[in-house]
């Protein structure tokens, strides 16, 4: 989630960083490719950060990067539930979230699906800098000045080219 957030941040800033961030998608998109198990998503029980949260950011992150396309079928619940091997609701909880937000769509008795792109990733642009602009409000309000910032950006898409 991080990567798309600094994504829209930087979009049309400059063309090193746009670079920078397309090498991390591709780099990343290579990895899921290689993995061969089927299953793109990745979740950290150790983080703190919530089950359903780390779904949506993964479903999220696999639609930016491509991995997900509009009208693409998601797992049922109880299908991506037994394979990542969490509760059904959880993952009801996470497909509840992503429609709401305009990321996913339901058809009755058929499943969920990838919205629409530009709907879709309208919202996910949206949702991305309110989150930013949260996060910049706060670390504004902690005393970081525009030039920490900056070097902080530059730093983050450092690591994510490596």
């Amino acid at each position: 989630m991080l990567r798309c957030l600094l994504f829209f941040y930087q979009n049309g800033i400059d063309k090193k960083r746009k670079m920078v961030y397309y090498t991390t998608v591709l780099t990343e998109l290579v990895q899921l490719q290689q993995k061969g198990d089927g299953v793109l998503i990745q979740l950290d029980y150790k983080s703190g950060v919530p089950i359903y949260d780390q779904l949506i950011n993964n479903i999220i992150r696999l639609k930016m990067l491509g991995a997900l396309k509009a009208g693409d079928a998601l797992p049922s619940v109880r299908a991506l539930a037994a394979k990542l091997s969490i509760n059904p609701n959880t993952v009801q909880r996470a497909y509840q979230m992503l429609e709401e937000k305009g990321i996913i769509y339901s058809a009755s008795g058929k499943g969920s699906f990838i919205a629409e792109d530009s709907e879709s990733e309208q919202n996910i642009k949206k949702i991305a800098v309110a989150e930013l602009k949260k996060a910049m409000e706060l670390a504004i309000s902690r005393g970081l000045t525009s030039d920490d910032i900056t070097k902080l950006t530059d730093e983050l898409f450092k690591e994510g080219n490596k």
